[in-house]
């Protein structure tokens, strides 16, 4: 799921001895996550497999219609530009750069636990619903603008590990770390332990618990570049030109600081690793979802990407549409507002 909770869902089929009915029953296991989120999860798909299906589904679809969707939009921004807490003093100042402090503290730490509780808090910092505004805007300029002219050290900490995770699908750090963790266990239960994460590029040879949190600090790497993106090009000023500008001002300097990092690197840039991500929709359909956000809002606001995608990406965004109408409902929704961002700048 988005929330990272495992679940196995098995269904059964039985026969009565009495009768020739044939009846299914559903289990559900939840391997890993929290179990709150899980059990909401279960709930709903006993409810949609149970004798309530119908009501199910039909209120399901009620909340998937255009005008639903668009009172949702315009729910967002009455959110944004009337709910939100916003604090001017220099006292929340202070709070919010302690707060970054902490998550960059936290990514610096030598065991994996605790760098995935500095990706969460990141995620939390930069999502507005979750923190007041002033701290989102700042976290959101330190992942994406801050972190190579700032010489607040938190800031080029917590960019140099977003950019390695979310590009190089590695930590700044990883040989020093890779030295700490477990070795296979031959005696696990898990029967996937010795093929999980086998055949993924920059994969291969590393233990299954290196595995595992890459998979955490990818999605959560995903989900901080929307956040901040997002944050970053809402605004609150009347004058709409003036804050186009400013949107796309922001949105070129990043992809700047991008490009020099994977050139340095020798990695591709952060268009080619979104494009990435949207074309293996079909093995992870979150990671897709969140990667088609941000490239949706990259190319409403930049030409020289929006001309890349549609050279380069626009079959790949179109297949992972089809994926979506498949198997995830919101995967199809952001690739279809990308392709109608691709569409209207063909035309």
């Amino acid at each position: 799921t988005p929330e990272l909770v495992e679940i196995h869902l098995y269904l059964w089929k039985s026969i009565s001895a009495t009768t020739t009915k044939q009846q299914i029953y559903v289990e559900l296991q939840r391997r890993r996550g929290d179990a709150v989120i899980f059990y909401n999860y279960a709930r709903s798909i006993l409810n949609a497999a149970s004798s309530s299906a119908d009501s199910f589904e039909k209120s399901y679809h009620a909340t998937t219609t255009q005008n639903e969707l668009n009172y949702r939009y315009r729910a967002e921004i009455r959110l944004f530009q009337t709910e939100l807490t916003m604090f001017e003093d220099d006292d929340s100042v202070v709070e919010s750069l302690r707060s970054i402090e902490i998550a960059a503290d936290l990514l610096q730490k030598d065991r994996l636990d605790a760098r995935i509780l500095g990706m969460e808090s990141l995620s939390v910092l930069t999502d507005p619903s979750k923190t007041c505004w002033n701290t989102a805007r700042l976290t959101s300029r330190a992942v994406l603008l801050f972190g190579s002219t700032s010489d607040h050290y938190a800031f080029s900490v917590i960019q140099d590990f977003i950019l390695n995770i979310v590009q190089n699908r590695c930590m700044p750090d990883e040989d020093s770390i890779m030295d700490g963790l477990m070795e296979y266990d031959s005696d696990d239960d898990d029967e996937d332990y010795f093929t999980k994460g086998a055949g993924e590029e920059g994969y291969r040879g590393k233990s299954c618990v290196y595995y595992d949190a890459m998979h955490t600090f990818v999605n959560y790497g995903l989900k901080i570049v929307f956040n901040a993106l997002h944050v970053l090009t809402t605004s609150f000023d009347t004058d709409k030109i003036e804050n186009q500008l400013d949107n796309r001002s922001i949105v070129e300097n990043f992809l700047q600081i991008s490009l020099k990092f994977s050139s340095r690197n020798n990695q591709q840039g952060i268009l080619a690793t979104l494009l990435m991500e949207v074309g293996r929709a079909e093995f992870n359909p979150h990671n897709a979802c969140l990667a088609g956000k941000s490239l949706t809002i990259i190319c409403q606001l930049s030409s020289t990407a929006r001309l890349r995608i549609i050279k380069e990406g626009f079959e790949i965004v179109t297949r992972a549409q089809e994926i979506g109408k498949v198997t995830n409902f919101k995967l199809q929704e952001v690739c279809g507002e990308l392709q109608q961002v691709l569409l209207l700048a063909r035309s």
